[in-house]
């Protein structure tokens, strides 16, 4: 996969869409230009347009937010419950919030994510960086538990790889390719791997070298060869974020909204697990 650099101006996840997007729509043959103080001009009026179309889906006034945002494969929140617990994780009222989002500079993140991936109905897939001995190490633990000299023997590495985290979307917008993007420590590349920050603070974006996408580690550290993002829809490892701040974290409320599905008949404990997956989905706040 190729990585690319976006400013760091409180606006990154914007920007990362606005890339991902933008070499989508033109298939694959250019990327969005940002070598000139014009380029990086015209990025941040996409970016901007991406914001206040987020805005406008979380707020959805035409239905008084009751618009259902699809999460991941049939789970999905209606606009409203998603807004309110987003505005609660840092004591504000929904409309609040939404007047703060909508200024630039002010980060993104879970919310935003989904209400892209709803406005744009295409598939957004988030992924974070590890060092690749620790991916090698906690596969080598998997596979050996009860060997401690196995689990002792652990290497320091200089590479990365990564590591898919989540795939917001519905099974409605397979029809068009994901977006990737990746949520990592704002000094990468120059940063040693055992360096990095546990939670990213930067968005980049993120294209396939192919349609088929080979060595992604899930989130148990295998390998999963995959040629269409449904194969691999619902990561069970969600960023958490905190807006506006310098952590990353949204974790999960204790009063994190009611998780509906279409599916009439489901056990309880399949219910908590979609109600912990994505409580207010994802608040990975990311700008450098």
């Amino acid at each position: 996969m190729q990585i690319r650099q976006v400013p760091g101006d409180g606006n990154c996840l914007f920007h990362s869409i606005a890339a991902c997007l933008h070499y989508e729509l033109n298939d694959g043959r250019c990327h969005l230009p940002m070598d000139s103080y014009d380029c990086i001009g015209k990025l941040r009026v996409k970016s901007l347009e991406l914001r206040n179309n987020a805005v406008d889906v979380l707020q959805n006034v035409e239905r008084n937010g009751r618009r259902k945002l699809f999460l991941q494969g049939e789970e999905y929140l209606e606009a409203h419950e998603l807004l309110g617990a987003a505005a609660a994780q840092f004591d504000l009222e929904g409309e609040e919030y939404c007047e703060l989002m909508r200024k630039e500079s002010y980060w993104g993140g879970g919310p935003e994510i989904v209400a892209l991936c709803n406005y744009l109905q295409r598939p957004i897939h988030i992924y974070e960086l590890m060092p690749a001995d620790e991916a090698s190490n906690n596969q080598a633990n998997d596979n050996n538990s009860n060997n401690q000299g196995c689990n002792n023997m652990k290497k320091t590495s200089t590479q990365f790889t990564l590591r898919r985290m989540a795939c917001f979307g519905s099974p409605k917008f397979d029809r068009r390719e994901p977006l990737h993007i990746l949520s990592a420590d704002s000094r990468f590349p120059d940063i040693e791997p055992r360096r990095i920050r546990k939670v990213g603070n930067h968005f980049l974006a993120l294209f396939p070298a192919t349609n088929t996408l080979n060595d992604v580690r899930g989130e148990g550290g295998e390998k999963n060869r995959f040629k269409r993002h449904a194969l691999i829809r619902g990561g069970s490892r969600i960023m958490d974020g905190s807006i506006g701040k310098d952590a990353t974290t949204t974790s999960t409320s204790s009063t994190s909204p009611r998780r509906r599905r279409r599916v009439q008949r489901k056990s309880s404990s399949r219910s908590r697990n979609a109600s912990s997956s994505l409580s207010t989905t994802a608040t990975t706040e990311a700008a450098a």
